[in-house]
């Protein structure tokens, strides 16, 4: 059961960075016409702050045997999992929508209580013992990530997308060592990336888009060796590509595109041999273009559109023998496209304004 839910988590993964090809044209346009505005800097410091204990409602109810499924003495772990979950619930829910001011459909509270067992409750997830899955995509909460997420020490997928969470992530996040999965996609999440998500060590699916995201990205994501899946496209992170990137290995889809990312593109990102999505593009990334990126013989989509790299691009790319898309528009390129590239590059070829080779 937890295989095949990661494995749909996997598939959602590929989604959501293919759900940049739709959106990344106009956005990555607004990035160019702002060429204007000054360049973020590169030497931000990353927050290691911990994040302030988020402040619960007094008195919450605690869970019943009926809400447990038998005694509290024989469910300790489950029962603190239990009411912690009915503590935070006004917290992560939020206020209630106006109905008359609000036209989007679907659940807009969550049914969790005492009266319910909590293998009824709206995306709760129960095994040996403990809550091992929390997946409350898309049901309309407007409040807050409570710090004392962290207490749910067995979680393994945690997913708030497609909601409407303002604030930022906590960076207790960072005590959930059997975290696999973290979807926090789609919200108005603000402030930078934690460089406690670095302690993840079980990570393997990390989807942060379309947030309001700052700030640089984490060299301690590189720490996440079993990472598979990064998606933060659509955010407003700044800084360099860190090179520890380089580290993750199984990674098998990488997309930062429409941030506001300067500096090169890290040559250490020909280590991803796994790579099957690369996509960079709407930043304002310059140099060159790496030769090593050839290496990403897995290749299927590189798209690089729409930020200030310039020279010739590399003939070792001619080895992406898997590549079925290619964007470089919007570069200062010069030179010729590869021959084994021309047809890849095909459709792009009007707007890159290169002849082949």
């Amino acid at each position: 059961m937890r295989t095949r839910r990661l494995r749909t988590w996997a598939l959602a993964a590929l989604a959501v960075a293919l759900a940049g090809v739709a959106v990344g044209l106009g956005a990555a346009a607004l990035a160019v016409r702002g060429g204007d505005r000054p360049l973020p800097t590169t030497t931000e410091t990353p927050v290691t702050e911990t994040t302030p204990e988020t402040v619960l409602p007094a008195n919450p109810p605690a869970c019943t045997e009926r809400t447990l499924g038998g005694p509290r003495a024989d469910h300790e772990g489950l029962a603190a999992d239990c009411d912690l979950l009915l503590a935070i619930k006004p917290v992560l829910a939020g206020p209630p929508p106006l109905v008359a001011l609000d036209p989007v459909p679907g659940p807009s509270r969550l049914n969790w209580s005492v009266g319910r067992p909590m293998r009824q409750w709206d995306g709760v997830f129960l095994g040996d013992g403990r809550v091992i899955g929390l997946e409350l995509d898309a049901r309309r909460l407007t409040g807050v990530i409570p710090t004392q997420l962290e207490r749910l020490t067995a979680l393994e997928t945690l997913g708030l997308a497609r909601n409407r969470l303002t604030g930022s992530i906590p960076t207790q996040l960072g005590n959930l060592r059997a975290l696999r999965g973290l979807s926090l996609h789609t919200n108005q999440l603000s402030g930078p990336l934690p460089t406690q998500l670095g302690d993840i060590v079980a990570l393997e699916m990390l989807w942060l888009s379309e947030n309001q995201l700052s700030g640089p990205l984490p060299t301690q994501l590189g720490r996440t060796v079993r990472l598979r899946g990064v998606s933060l496209f659509g955010n407003s992170l700044s800084g360099a590509i860190p090179t520890q990137l380089g580290n993750l290995t199984a990674l098998e889809s990488l997309d930062v595109a429409n941030n506001a990312l300067t500096g090169i593109i890290p040559a250490q990102l020909g280590n991803l041999t796994q790579l099957a999505v690369l996509y960079l593009y709407g930043n304002r990334l310059s140099g060159m273009i790496p030769p090593g990126l050839g290496r990403l013989t897995a290749l299927g989509s590189l798209r690089l559109e729409h930020n200030q790299l310039r020279g010739s691009i590399p003939s070792e790319l001619e080895g992406l023998t898997a590549l079925a898309t290619l964007k470089m528009e919007g570069n200062a390129l010069t030179g010729c496209v590869p021959g084994a590239l021309w047809d890849v590059a095909e459709n792009d070829l009007d707007a890159l304004r290169l002849d082949r080779c």
